[in-house]
């Protein structure tokens, strides 16, 4: 199961879905990109998860796309 983390920083949301980060002003902005992303993979048939954190890293929400048949 791919992960993809939404977490707050300083003065931004950083959106980890590999060996990068995407940087976003809104944690809306991050989230609804984090599900897109998250949709698209288990249409391909790999299942992924949404884990959004805090700026104190505390867990705020967790969304789990299963692979589609």
């Amino acid at each position: 199961m791919r992960q993809i983390v939404v977490r707050r920083t300083d003065g931004a949301w950083a959106l980890h879905a590999g060996a990068g980060a995407i940087y976003f002003r809104t944690g809306a902005q991050a989230e609804r990109q984090a599900r897109a992303l998250a949709a698209d993979l288990a249409a391909r048939g790999e299942p992924a998860e949404v884990a959004v954190f805090d700026l104190s890293d505390q867990p705020v929400g967790r969304l789990t796309f299963g692979a589609a048949a």
